[in-house]
């Protein structure tokens, strides 16, 4: 539901099941709220795990240390940036010790490093 960006599918497992269904990891240790980073079209998405979900949630990291704030800032996701807004997510680095500012500038999204620079004035 997550990877094909089905809102319905998505609230009826967290309503039925409740958030815990929501915050599962799969093989690659990838949350649902991975999966949703990958599409800057999914913030509707986003919204309902930000809203389910607590905060804790975000902080997952998949298998490469990258959490959904790293995907989110390296396809250019700037509304899915701004849901989950969060300075100290926005500083972690990676496996390659890499920041979400890095992703987001060597693939060109201008609007991404905005959010980012204003979570970082915060």
């Amino acid at each position: 539901a997550c990877e094909e960006g089905q809102l319905g599918v998505l609230k009826f497992l967290g309503d039925t099941l409740g958030p815990r269904i929501l915050m599962e990891q799969t093989t690659d240790r990838e949350t649902c709220a991975h999966m949703v980073a990958r599409d800057p079209s999914a913030h509707k998405l986003m919204r309902y795990l930000a809203d389910k979900c607590d905060a804790d949630f975000f902080l997952k990291c998949d298998f490469s240390g990258r959490s959904c704030a790293h995907l989110a800032a390296a396809h250019g996701s700037v509304q899915a940036l701004e849901i989950i807004a969060n300075k100290e997510l926005f500083m972690q680095l990676d496996d390659e010790f890499v920041s979400c500012a890095y992703r987001a500038a060597e693939n060109g999204h201008v609007g991404a490093l905005r959010v980012l620079a204003k979570a970082g004035k915060e």
